[in-house]
């Protein structure tokens, strides 16, 4: 018996088909292969631990190159950490050395759950920073009563006289630091009062002064209000709103 074959017609129809499919099999293949490898994001914030691994790197790093020991061992401060790959982060790392301030960067791999230094640090240039707005602290225009209030509020709370429950308002919470760390207290300075809702704020620079004669400086950002004509601070702020401010000149506190 003869068998029939398929017609070239029919010959012609399955060779195109199968062409077309291998084009379009190989086209998708191409574009997979071209397609670049996805990368999971890093976290916005890094594991615990990184930045006391990098500091501890740095440190053992110094140490071993230049053989210190005791309090001559070199402190250092993570500044910044920065993404560099999946479990993967770059640590600046601030040391002060006897010349100047160091930035060194550490490589950190989290992939194992405990970070892990990678390699030796790198010592790689400070970031170089704007330089802050400096306060403003009025030469005059200062109301006596709310100079006189500030003074007497931190003498209360860092030499524990007078009593400062006297200048705080009825919600303060401020209380005398325990013990006290300073003898005496000098105020310096003070910015002019800025609205802030129903509040007053102010910048206050002050010089304590230690039972040994050290005299330390220190700035407190503060709330007031105003009671029954009087002012009263309601506590220190964690810091002011910020606004552009001039240069600091003295006030005539502070001559």
């Amino acid at each position: 018996m003869d068998h029939v074959g398929p017609s070239q017609h029919t010959k012609n129809h399955i060779f195109w088909f199968l062409l077309v499919c291998a084009l379009l099999m190989g086209g998708a293949a191409l574009g997979i292969a071209i397609q670049p490898v996805p990368i999971p994001a890093a976290p916005v914030h890094p594991p615990a631990g990184v930045g006391g691994i990098a500091e501890l790197s740095v440190i053992t790093h110094l140490v071993s190159a230049t053989h210190t020991s005791g309090d001559r061992i070199p402190k250092a401060h993570t500044v910044e950490i920065h993404p560099a790959g999946h479990n993967q982060w770059a640590a600046w790392v601030a040391v002060y050395d006897p010349q100047a301030l160091r930035m060194w960067q550490v490589r950190v791999n989290t992939a194992h759950g405990t970070p892990q230094a990678v390699g030796k640090p790198a010592m790689v240039p400070v970031p170089v920073a704007s330089p802050a707005a400096q306060p403003t602290f009025a030469t005059n225009g200062i109301d006596d009563q709310l100079k006189r209030t500030i003074s007497d509020t931190l003498s209360g709370l860092l030499t524990g006289t007078p009593d400062i429950s006297r200048y705080t308002s009825a919600d303060s919470t401020l209380s005398p630091i325990t013990p006290p760390p300073f003898v005496g207290v000098e105020l310096v300075g003070i910015t002019k009062p800025r609205p802030v809702g129903s509040d007053a704020v102010v910048l206050t620079e002050i010089n304590g002064q230690r039972a040994d004669g050290v005299v330390i400086g220190a700035q407190y950002p503060l709330a007031l209000t105003q009671h029954d004509g009087r002012w009263e601070v309601r506590g220190i702020l964690r810091a002011l709103p910020s606004v552009t401010e001039p240069q600091t000149t003295p006030t005539s506190e502070g001559k």
